[in-house]
């Protein structure tokens, strides 16, 4: 059950780890309507050559209360972000998960009641409620969650939490899914224990166990490829945040470009990066604003060229490319030398820098532009 091409590349390797027969592998894509991921998702389902694909048009985007202005002040932003916190904390329940789409909760279910008892269920994402619903309507011996990225590591860190800081009461909270039950037949309960098939080293406990993912059939296929003198920036969502305006931002990207003094900048922009960011940051000499078309790993997988360094504030992207391409890649994060609007906000960045000193200090270079 699949989400996001990272999660089909995983998806390879898990059947391959397991030694799953493709011929008696059915493959549900969850569409949600994002052009540039349902584009990949396809490519690679048809590089498989999979018999067996099921594509379900979540239409998650209109399934989902989302209480946002595309133009929104600080001050109205951080008003509708306390009224989603106040309803999830009396209800125990993401906002999100609240409302899953009554038609696609029956079509999950019809699907998983068709299908005989399973050996394994690969899960792109535990925080996905169409994902963890079917998993709760359908009978399999083994459930592995796929999800590499920073979700799963703050969920690692979640469950072995004292205190937990995201809120374990969203993700185990026995009241939310008796809610969640009873007033819209949606099953959201966690397996106990879960099971994380990962390529970050992570340790076995009583409430997770840990399957090795060595990328083993990826490596395979990296083509051979020279080294430019580029860097590649990758962007994230800092100004959509409102933690600084664009001209904030295109101060900031300057002194990356002063850091790498001698070498061409490629900023990539993340889909959620604003129209207006790019704008500002294409008119930054030195700076060349470049959209790849896809996820950076799997287009540096099948580049014949590859920068010299990739580089962001913040992205899971750096994470997973030391873990596929090991040394053949220089890696740099700076800290955001920015504002946070939210407590949210600052754990959930602060939470990166500290994944990359516990997780991938041989690896990737923390750097401060103060």
């Amino acid at each position: 059950l699949l989400g996001t091409p990272l999660q089909f590349l995983n998806a390879f390797e898990a059947l391959y780890h397991f030694g799953c027969d493709p011929s008696r592998t059915l493959v549900v894509m969850l569409d949600n309507h994002t052009a540039s991921n349902s584009f990949h998702m396809r490519r690679l389902a048809e590089e498989q050559a999979w018999p067996h694909l099921w594509v379900l048009p979540t239409g998650r985007r209109r399934l989902l209360v989302r209480l946002r202005w595309k133009r929104r002040s600080l001050w109205r932003s951080q008003a509708i972000r306390a009224q989603e916190v106040a309803l999830q904390k009396l209800l125990g329940i993401p906002l999100e998960q609240l409302i899953l789409g009554r038609q696609c909760q029956r079509q999950m279910k019809q699907l998983a009641r068709s299908l005989p008892q399973l050996e394994y269920l690969f899960i792109g994402y535990f925080g996905s409620p169409i994902m963890r619903h079917f998993a709760n309507s359908t009978e399999a011996e083994n459930i592995y969650i796929l999800e590499e990225g920073v979700n799963q590591l703050h969920l690692y860190d979640d469950l072995h939490a004292d205190k937990p800081k995201f809120g374990r009461q969203y993700y185990f909270g026995v009241f939310g899914n008796f809610m969640r039950r009873i007033l819209f037949n949606v099953n959201l309960r966690a397996p106990d224990p879960l099971r994380f098939y990962t390529a970050y080293n992570l340790e076995d406990t009583e409430k997770v166990r840990v399957e090795k993912n060595t990328y083993a059939k990826f490596r395979e296929r990296i083509q051979e490829a020279s080294h430019s003198e580029e860097v590649f920036f990758l962007g994230e969502w800092l100004t959509a945040w409102n933690c600084c305006t664009d001209e904030e931002y295109a101060a900031v990207m300057e002194k990356v470009r002063e850091y790498y003094s001698g070498r061409r900048i490629i900023y990539v922009p993340h889909r959620r990066t604003p129209h207006s960011t790019r704008e500002r940051l294409s008119t930054v000499p030195g700076i060349e604003v470049r959209s790849l078309g896809g996820p950076v790993e799997l287009e540096l997988a099948a580049s014949n060229r590859r920068p010299h360094t990739v580089a962001a504030f913040f992205s899971s992207a750096i994470f997973n490319i030391s873990m596929l391409f090991g040394d053949e890649i220089k890696l740099d994060t700076f800290k955001v030398p920015v504002f946070y609007p939210t407590p949210e906000i600052e754990h959930f960045i602060e939470d990166f820098y500290s994944y990359a000193d516990r997780y991938f200090r041989e690896s990737v270079r923390v750097h401060s532009l103060t």
